[in-house]
């Protein structure tokens, strides 16, 4: 992911801020993994409860050393091995015809395949254009995806990133989501709504200024 733009810091204080203000409930719950185990462990450590060192780790300002340990201790409360809960993860059709539906409604936009088991939505049109990537390539992890900024008229990459990226506890994309079939609607529901924070928190930063 790239580095989270300095115009943006208010907005991750104030993102972190909800997430600390709702006893980390929603992050819990969440399909991404990597968001579950940080909520586990900012439970079990209430001194890490804290919106100054949270604020920092999103804009990349923790040591390295202190980044790597806390999330190696986030990593500690991962559910089995690589493959865990594999069968409960829905078909990616299955999938398509949740979510996609619930993505139209929210931006007024329909997902499009993109290759094989990728797809591409455009997410805002104004302030700045972005589009959504999703790739439910592997099987056996569940979902990816980012919101990219784009440059037009050559739709380059600005920036891309995801709403657990911004929250500086995703190294890769979002993480793998894995949407479980038996909670497909609520799972989508909860992707929906992280896409959206997402959009929102990229439409504060004048992209123009920052030079990207």
């Amino acid at each position: 992911m790239d580095p989270v733009p300095a115009a943006l810091r208010g907005i991750v204080a104030a993102m972190w801020e909800r997430e600390l203000a709702d006893g980390l409930a929603t992050l819990a719950r969440t399909p991404c993994e990597m968001a579950r185990t940080v909520a586990v462990e900012l439970a079990a450590e209430p001194g890490r409860r804290d919106l100054g060192f949270l604020t920092r780790l999103a804009m990349g300002e923790v040591p390295a050393e202190e980044r790597a340990a806390f999330l190696a201790a986030c990593a500690r409360h991962r559910e089995g091995g690589p493959l865990a809960g594999i069968a409960h993860l829905p078909t990616t059709a299955a999938l398509r015809k949740v979510l996609f539906p619930m993505l139209a409604e929210r931006f007024g936009e329909k997902p499009v395949a993109a290759g094989r088991m990728e797809f591409l939505m455009i997410a805002a049109r104004a302030p700045v254009p972005m589009r959504l990537w999703m790739d439910t390539a592997s099987r056996g992890q569940g979902l990816r995806w980012a919101v990219q900024v784009v440059r037009l008229p050559d739709q380059r990459t600005r920036h891309s990133t995801s709403f657990e990226a911004l929250l500086g506890i995703a190294p890769g994309m979002s993480g793998w989501d894995r949407i479980r079939a038996d909670r497909l609607e609520e799972h989508a529901a909860l992707l929906v709504e992280r896409v959206a924070g997402t959009v929102a928190a990229l439409s504060a930063v004048d992209w123009d200024a920052a030079g990207r």
